[in-house]
């Protein structure tokens, strides 16, 4: 299930997979199967694309991906007291 949201943006802002990997500091094949919707982001990485593209992680990505805890979720640290 390829994401075609995600694709479509990134060819929006004339990235290439490469330069959108770079942007997420994660190989450019991860990317490639982020975007083709074989693997799911984790949350620092969803949001280091979104960054990229200038939107929101929730308009790039699916609520799917996150709602279906899909996407590692990003561990709060415990407050002192």
């Amino acid at each position: 299930m390829k994401r075609e949201k995600l694709y479509e943006l990134r060819k929006e802002a004339k990235l290439t997979q490469k330069q959108m990997s770079e942007f997420a500091n994660i190989n450019r094949s991860y990317y490639g199967l982020i975007e083709n919707g074989e693997r799911n982001p984790s949350l620092p990485i969803a949001e280091d694309i979104s960054e990229a593209l200038g939107k929101k992680v929730e308009e790039v990505f699916d609520n799917e991906v996150f709602f279906a805890n899909k996407c590692y979720v990003k561990k709060q640290s415990p407050k002192a007291s």
